[in-house]
This record gives C-alpha cells, sequence and structure tokens, in this order.
C-alpha cells in the first residue's frame, strides 16, 4: 500500500500541472485578443483622411468605407467583450495555481517535518544506546 503522503503529493502534483496547463491556455488567449484589437485599432487609424485640396476624406466618396467603419467598430466591440471574458476566465485560473502551488508549498512543509522528526528518533535512539 501507497504511502498517503506519496498519494497526496501525486495528486497535488496533477492539479498542478493541470492549473498551469489551463493558465497557459488563458494567458494565451487573452494575448491573442489583445492583439487583434491592436491590429483593428491600428488600421482605423490608418484610414486616408482628408484631401489638402478638396477638404474631403476620399473614401467617403466609394460609400464603402462607411460600412467597413461600421463593422470594425462593431468587432471591436465584440473583441473587448471577448477580451474581458478571458481576462476574468484568467483571473480564475490564477486563483486556482495559487491554490495548487499553496497546496504544493504545504505538503512540502509536511514532508520537512516527518523527515525532520525522523531524524530526531533516530538521534534519540542513538544516544540512548
Amino acid at each position: 500500500m501507497a504511502d498517503p503522503l506519496s498519494q497526496l503529493a501525486d495528486v497535488t502534483a496533477l492539479q498542478m500541472d493541470r492549473a498551469m496547463v489551463e493558465l497557459s491556455g488563458t494567458a494565451s488567449k487573452v494575448a491573442t485578443l489583445e492583439n487583434q484589437i491592436a491590429e483593428l485599432r491600428t488600421r482605423l487609424s490608418l484610414l486616408p483622411g482628408l484631401d489638402a485640396e478638396t477638404g474631403q476624406n476620399p473614401a467617403l466618396s466609394s460609400g464603402h468605407f462607411d460600412q467597413w467603419q461600421k463593422q470594425a467598430r462593431t468587432r471591436l466591440g465584440q473583441l473587448n467583450v471577448l477580451l474581458a471574458q478571458a481576462r476574468a476566465d484568467h483571473e480564475e485560473r490564477i486563483a486556482e495555481t495559487r491554490l495548487a502551488f499553496g497546496r504544493d508549498a504545504a505538503l512540502n512543509a509536511i514532508r520537512a517535518k516527518k523527515t525532520a522528526d525522523q531524524r530526531d528518533v533516530l538521534r534519540r535512539r542513538v544516544e540512548h544506546q
């Protein structure tokens, strides 16, 4: 039969691995969404400005500009909502990861105490002989 402490260590290691994988996944998702938002904002900021001679925006004459800009702003709003959700999920994963590391630290402290107690028992036996 396996030592309960080693079984607990195995479970703790699995929980920590799972938490780290999930944390990495949510961090990747947040980074991807932030990049998409930055790219879309850059594209919106690079739209052609006013023509120096006419004082009008040449892109407005085609009519497609307004439609694209509306779609881009709608998509930007959707990305911001997705980013907020991803960040909230990431915060939950951070909390789970902290808990897993705390459990691991507690388990290491228990192991250290058990080892120290065993050494003390052996030292006392040697001293009494």
